[in-house]
């Protein structure tokens, strides 16, 4: 910087909004704004206090606006002061306090005969000044990269190159004004001493403090004439614009420029600032599109999830309000393709879980002719009975398949008769009935079991076998008269019978004796008949 030098050399006093210099004028200035030894009256509470010049009106004149640097020469230095419009300026002055070498008035411009004009915003820079129209061009040669202290005082006795703080402790041993209107105190390297405020004024609106980084060059209240001051752009030519002279400052969401209830802001919507200035935070119930919220309901409802993003099973995020159990991002062991905790028998097959089929697949769980109620395929001797697919039995029903006293191994109930031989109801065979080679009851024919069985060729079984007690030992029936003699031979010769050509007598008792033999057989075989029927099973 080309003016970082202190530009008191030719130390300036004000009468009049004149910029006189002392050197020449000395006692003209002590007249004018009083003798030193007013200047130097005691401290009192009253002159430490920041008030209102009684001619400002129903709004209080303050300090709004200040440029003291820029990058190579300091051609547009100002500051601006916010009021009531038409409010005198009478009886004010604008002072700079400087810390070097103990608190010395490097600057002091009285502002009689100026008013606040309509904008209520009062602007005095130099003749240099192009970023705004002055109200009062005057020189003010600001200095910049050490710490000094803005004021706006009522009732100003002292001169351009006092020393308030003799002592240099940073308390002033005199007050050469009435009353602090406002005051800003500008602070740099650590060590020198500010005068306000906590020196001249009690901290808080009408007496702050700014602390820049490094060398300021431009700062602002914000919001105009009641706020806190923050600091501009070094450069005015920077982007954002801050500088403002005698128009509002830039105090609104969306200007770039970080104030007092802004958390952010990035001249609109941006990944980390929303459009109001506010950080991103998902559930502050603000979309922000560029961070890649697409809903904000202030955390979770039916159609947004806490991530902002939109409700979708399978998004890894649970839900509950909109009706989800669970969301593992797909299918799971535990979860469901639809978001409902995995159960076999709800009708959902979920192979991942190890279903190989659930109900009708379609949301109606239970057994199918193809699905049997522990989610796996029906199969007969699976051990689980699936009455849907036909099956009377399966092993012993509770997993275990295969035959068992009471069920097939074709998944039907063990029947002596039905024509399956199951060896562990103890059959031997099964032949639905008796067979050449199997009784009724499923056991092997054995001449002697009780069991008459016809088409093995037995005629009786009287459960032994014993001759002679009516059914033999090869169950033929023993009460059966002996077969008819066979037929005479064809042909007469001889008269043995004594029934020949002349023999008739003899020949009619002869056929008698046949017609006995003939109806004693016909009563034999009816005898036995009844005994054969009696006997069956």
């Amino acid at each position: 910087m080309l003016d970082c030098v202190r530009k008191t050399s030719g130390t300036l006093a004000a009468i009049g909004g004149r910029m006189l210099d002392t050197r020449l004028f000395g006692s003209l200035v002590l007249l004018a704004v009083g003798s030193a030894s007013t200047a130097a009256h005691a401290h009192s509470d009253s002159s430490w206090s920041a008030s209102s010049s009684p001619a400002a009106g129903p709004m209080p004149i303050r300090i709004n606006e200040i440029r003291i640097d820029q990058p190579s020469f300091d051609v547009d230095e100002y500051f601006e002061l916010s009021g009531s419009p038409g409010a005198t300026l009478d009886g004010l002055t604008y002072l700079v306090i400087g810390d070097s070498p103990t608190g010395t008035i490097e600057m002091a411009l009285l502002l009689d005969g100026n008013v606040i004009p309509p904008s209520g915003l009062f602007v005095a820079g130099e003749a240099s000044l192009s970023l705004g129209a002055a109200d009062l061009v005057t020189p003010l040669g600001f200095e910049n990269s050490d710490v000094v202290t803005h004021m706006l005082v009522d009732g100003f006795s002292g001169f351009v190159g006092m020393t308030i703080d003799g002592d240099g402790d940073g308390n002033p041993d005199v007050v050469p004004w009435t009353s602090v209107v406002d005051a800003i105190a500008i602070l740099g390297p650590p060590g020198e001493f500010p005068y306000g405020p906590g020196a001249t004024c009690a901290a808080g609106p009408a007496c702050q403090t700014v602390d820049p980084p490094g060398s300021p060059g431009h700062i602002f209240r914000c919001s105009d004439g009641v706020g806190s001051f923050l600091l501009g752009n070094f450069d005015p030519a920077a982007t954002p614009v801050t500088d403002t002279p005698g128009a509002p400052n830039v105090c609104s969401c969306g200007d770039g420029i970080i104030v007092p209830g802004e958390t952010c802001d990035d001249l609109g919507e941006s990944a980390s600032c929303n459009a109001d200035c506010s950080a991103v935070d998902c559930s502050d119930g603000i979309i922000n599109v560029t961070a890649g919220e697409t809903c904000d309901d202030m955390g979770e409802s039916a159609t947004c999830d806490d991530d902002c993003t939109p409700v979708s099973c399978g998004d890894g995020n649970l839900n509950v309000t909109a009706g989800e159990a669970c969301d593992d991002g797909g299918v799971s062991p535990t979860c469901n393709a639809d978001c409902t905790l995995a159960a076999c028998g709800d009708g959902i097959v979920n192979g991942v879980a190890g279903e190989v089929c659930d109900g009708d697949g379609a949301g109606v769980g239970g057994e199918t002719p193809t699905c049997d109620s522990d989610c796996t395929a029906v199969s007969c001797g699976d051990g689980i009975v699936n009455g849907a697919a036909g099956e009377e039995c399966d092993g012993d029903g509770a997993g275990m398949g295969g035959e068992t006293p009471a069920c097939n191994d074709d998944c039907t109930d063990s029947i002596c008769g039905d024509g399956l031989i199951n060896v562990m109801a103890g059959e031997a065979c099964d032949d639905m009935g008796n067979s050449p080679g199997c009784d009724s009851d499923c056991s092997p024919v054995v001449c002697g079991d009780g069991l008459v069985n016809g088409p093995a060729g037995e005629e009786c079984d009287d459960n032994n076998a014993v001759d002679g007690d009516g059914c033999s030992a090869t169950c033929t029936d023993e009460t059966a008269p002996p077969p008819p003699p066979p037929p005479p031979p064809p042909g007469g010769g001889g008269g043995g019978s004594g029934c020949g050509s002349g023999g008739g007598g003899g020949c009619f008792a002869n056929e008698r004796n046949d017609l006995f033999l003939q109806m004693v057989m016909l009563i034999g075989i009816g005898r036995r008949r009844r005994r054969r029927r009696r006997r069956r099973p």
